[in-house]
């Protein structure tokens, strides 16, 4: 992946400014507050403030019926393909490791934190 948007994804994760959640890339319930985003999902909303033409809008606009998530043009968890390019990763679940076995929606969904996810990246940004 492109080092550069590694660290900016790195930096966003650790800021405090995301909730995270699991299972889909953003889970926004009007009635239970802010948005959740998984690591994955994080990734699609810095793509989006930086101009990649995602489906990414308001939260009803993109909402999947019956999942209550936003799907980024996708099946609610993997990146779509605009920001996977963006990023210059070669997978849209964040695989690395020996045989690409180990992602970075596995570590997000098995409940490893944000800032645990940001030293994944910054240890394997060449992997993923």
């Amino acid at each position: 992946m492109k080092p550069e948007i590694a660290e900016i994804w790195a930096l966003a994760l650790e800021s405090g400014l995301y909730e995270q959640g699991k299972g889909h890339l953003v889970l926004h319930h009007p009635s239970s507050g802010p948005p959740k985003y998984c690591c994955l999902g994080v990734l699609c909303d810095l793509a989006n403030k930086a101009g990649v033409k995602t489906p990414f809008g308001a939260a009803q606009e993109n909402a999947l019926p019956g999942l209550g998530g936003w799907n980024f043009g996708t099946n609610g968890a993997n990146l779509p393909d605009c920001v996977t390019e963006w990023a210059g990763m070669d997978s849209a679940s964040g695989d690395f490791g020996p045989g690409s076995i180990d992602s970075l929606m596995i570590h997000n969904d098995n409940g490893d934190s944000f800032p645990e996810i940001a030293a994944i990246i910054r240890e394997h940004v060449e992997e993923l």
